[in-house]
């Protein structure tokens, strides 16, 4: 299990939330600093969204709420592309 630090914003407010982010074998676990859970989607329901180079933005596949996910950390952006086979972003599919 792979962990590392990101940027969760809930889709239902502006906040921009710090948060602890856990690659488990099923799912990503998404903390608040505190260690509440605040998401937990398993890797068929991620959803790749566009961003700048050097990050991976997530989102959750027919979700209604508009909540998202940043990681910055390339190391654990490599694992979730290991685990996510809904995330393609070498662009061959």
């Amino acid at each position: 299990m792979a962990s590392g630090t990101g940027i969760f914003f809930d889709g239902k407010s502006s906040a921009r939330l710090e948060v602890n982010v856990e690659a488990t074998p099923t799912a990503l676990r998404i903390q608040s600093a505190d260690g509440a859970l605040l998401a937990e989607w398993p890797y068929a329901e991620l959803q790749h969204l566009g961003g700048p180079e050097g990050l991976l933005r997530l989102g959750r596949r027919r979700n209604p709420v508009l909540a998202r996910l940043e990681i910055h950390d390339p190391a654990l952006a490599a694992i979730i592309d290991q685990h996510a086979t809904t995330i393609d972003r070498t662009g061959a599919t």
